[in-house]
């Protein structure tokens, strides 16, 4: 397929989610040797670099975009994503469409602006000028740039895998969590598309001398091992999943709950995970209880008694699956 068949492409060449257009040329046949005849088949391929791409979620045939037109509805309406699955039919019908789905929530918009959000942004603009300098310049600009962006953390004087490097400044963002639309919930992050906006955008307000790097959060999983016995009467295939999914959410509640954001720092104790467990009134007692947090792309499971980040720009999460047996 050649450019010139391509009519349309929000995605950036794949970059963020959006929808491409594109016209099916005169070439194409439905007669094929390998995939199912009747069809035409479209391939997207990555000669080299793979992991340097964003992860592919989903993809969906006849996608339309549809935007919220303001019939005087609540001023909060916007504060909110609109929940997949929520549209499900046209309001005026089409004899040649059957069904109408949204498997994903809403993205974009911004509430209105009051007073209480009105003299903070003129506020700051007044203090950073629209200028770079200070850390706390560097996370103000972006914030109010990037709607998509929810929390920035600015580390001077430090590049990937070197924490003290003047003249060069990482800076780590994390997505809004009002949108749910993630690869992975556990590990949210802003794709590509966004980071090189961003990048762009913040040199044209820093000085030359300055090297700046935009990258997504190193997420430092965290996993139990332990034993369990479960009261009499609880079935344990059952609640072991139930309890998978309990540790999960006490690890990383923000991807459970929307009022809770995500935090640099901080330490967790096994202490404290162990006694989370213990508590749960479906559980009789714990045994062998071990906490592991490797280094990415180790294979070093040495059981500890708390747990930190490793680097400044990583956040503790949940690993996807802990290890629960049964008890004896």
């Amino acid at each position: 397929m050649s450019q010139a068949e391509v009519v349309l492409d929000t995605t950036n060449q794949l970059l963020t989610s959006g929808t491409i257009q594109f016209v099916i040329s005169a070439e194409a046949t439905t007669q094929n040797t390998i995939l199912p005849s009747g069809l035409i088949w479209i391939k997207a391929a990555i000669k080299n670099n793979v992991n340097s791409v964003c992860q592919l979620i989903d993809v969906v045939a006849n996608a339309v975009e549809v935007k919220f037109v303001d019939n005087n509805n609540d001023r909060n309406h916007l504060l909110t994503a609109l929940e997949p699955n929520k549209i499900t039919k046209l309001q005026n019908g089409l004899s040649a469409i059957k069904t109408v789905k949204q498997p994903y929530a809403s993205f974009g918009g911004r509430a209105v602006e009051t007073d209480s959000t009105f003299y903070p942004r003129v506020s700051e603009r007044l203090r950073h000028k629209n200028r770079c300098l200070t850390r706390w310049d560097y996370e103000r600009i972006i914030l109010e740039a990037f709607p998509k962006v929810h929390q920035v953390k600015c580390i001077p004087h430090a590049k990937e895998n070197a924490w003290l490097a003047p003249g060069h400044v990482l800076i780590v963002v994390i997505p809004d969590l009002k949108n749910k639309n993630m690869a992975n919930p556990l590990e949210p992050k802003v794709d590509a598309d966004t980071i090189s906006s961003i990048t762009d955008y913040v040199n044209k307000r820093s000085g030359m001398q300055v090297s700046i790097k935009i990258k997504n959060p190193t997420y430092q999983k965290v996993r139990v091992d332990f034993k369990v016995k479960f009261h009499l009467g609880n079935e344990f295939n059952y609640h072991k999943t139930k309890l998978d999914r309990a540790i999960i959410e006490f690890l990383s509640p923000w991807a459970y709950q929307s009022d809770r954001n995500l935090s640099f720092g901080g330490k967790i104790y096994k202490s404290v995970l162990l006694d989370f467990v213990e508590e749960l009134p479906y559980v009789d007692y714990v045994t062998d209880f071990k906490m592991y947090s490797p280094i990415a792309n180790t294979t070093n499971y040495n059981d500890i008694n708390e747990v930190q980040p490793f680097t400044p720009d990583a956040i503790l999460v949940s690993d996807s699956a802990h290890t629960i047996a049964i008890a004896p």
